[in-house]
């Protein structure tokens, strides 16, 4: 069978977990990860983390999302930083299957212009024939989240964790 999307990256399956605490607990989480046997590090400085999520008119990935479908799958554009210019960003298609994911991404596919005024002028694709058409797929720009990250990574970089804060939609 031919690949359509013609991703350029499609990383391994994993296992995730997550899990909403609140704010006021973060500082025995951080201890947590600190004192912890996995002798965790910060592997990235802290960063923000923007994301635009694509579906249909239906909203069929949110309402998979907020039903708890165990298979489904999202499509967001996403880049990191605070920065007000045009920013390469990546096309990607987040699959799940019950607490394993995957992810399929197109590295720097996009630019997105945060100080543009309406979805058309915000996402630039590089190449309008070679990555996956999410306007075939009848997907559009339905929502814009940023929030700020941690990353932090066992000694043997098989477990992560993630701390999200400052979420705005």
């Amino acid at each position: 069978m031919i690949n359509k999307y013609r991703f350029i990256n499609k990383l391994n399956k994993r296992i995730e977990l997550k899990d909403v605490y609140h704010k006021s607990d973060i500082f025995r989480i951080e201890k947590a990860i600190n004192l912890s046997k996995f002798l965790f590090n910060e592997i990235y400085p802290k960063r923000t983390i923007n994301s635009i999520y694509l579906d249909n008119h239906l909203f069929h990935s949110l309402t998979d999302s907020f039903d708890g479908n165990c298979s489904r799958k999202k499509t967001r554009i996403r880049w990191y930083g605070n920065s007000m210019t045009p920013t390469p960003s990546t096309l990607e298609i987040k699959r799940k299957q019950g607490f394993i994911s995957w992810k399929e991404t197109s590295k720097n596919s996009h630019i997105v212009d945060p100080s543009a005024i309406n979805w058309s002028n915000f996402i630039t694709k590089k190449n309008k024939h070679e990555f996956f058409n999410y306007e075939s797929e009848n997907l559009l720009p339905k929502s814009l989240v940023s929030y700020n990250r941690r990353y932090f990574a066992s000694f043997d970089r098989k477990i992560r964790i993630t701390i999200d804060n400052e979420l705005k939609f």
